[in-house]
């Protein structure tokens, strides 16, 4: 068993995130609506790291937030009959290119966790990405990669802040 391309796997992935570039007028990011399509918890208190990176010139880059979650939590979620989550970042100010990544990273132990994705060619070019365990980040599509044009189930949620009247 190989694992999940879009979760834990045999190649000891870090990280998966998909790729951003935001048009709109908004300024903040606030949250994420994210699917998952596994998750087992074999620990009730592991964690992953759902996490919003800079995306300037197409590649994850600095880390803008990161909000631990548990696995248990997902399994609750997808036993209950979900499979979407909404995560919570505050006010996370936007990269001036309006380019960003959203993803999760992974802890490994004996807890699983995967994130529900289009199917191959659903979109081109591919906007997931994966960290590998050298720490470097590829597109699905790479062709050292898995070779696949797919996004993750990942919808952020983008604002505006309230600007202040004193009168």
């Amino acid at each position: 068993d190989q694992g999940y391309v879009s979760g834990h796997n045999q190649y000891a992935d870090i990280a998966k995130a998909d790729f951003f570039d935001y048009t709109g007028a908004d300024t903040h990011i606030v949250g994420a609506y994210i699917g998952f399509g596994v998750s087992d918890a074999s620990n009730t208190t592991d964690t992953f790291d759902v996490k919003v990176w800079d995306g300037t010139g197409g590649t994850p880059g600095t880390e803008l937030v990161s909000v631990p979650i548990t696995y248990q939590s997902i399994q609750d979620l997808i036993t209950g009959g979900e499979n979407l989550a909404y995560i919570t970042f505050g006010n996370i100010t936007l990269p001036a290119t309006k380019e960003f990544f959203v993803g999760i990273e992974f802890s490994y132990g004996n807890s699983t966790i995967t994130l529900i994705t289009n199917l191959d060619g659903e979109t081109s070019p591919a906007t997931a990405w994966e960290k590998w365990s050298d720490n470097s980040w590829h597109s699905y599509d790479d062709s050292g990669s898995w070779g696949l044009e797919l996004a993750h189930y990942i919808q952020p949620s983008l604002g505006t802040l309230p600007t202040a009247n004193f009168t």
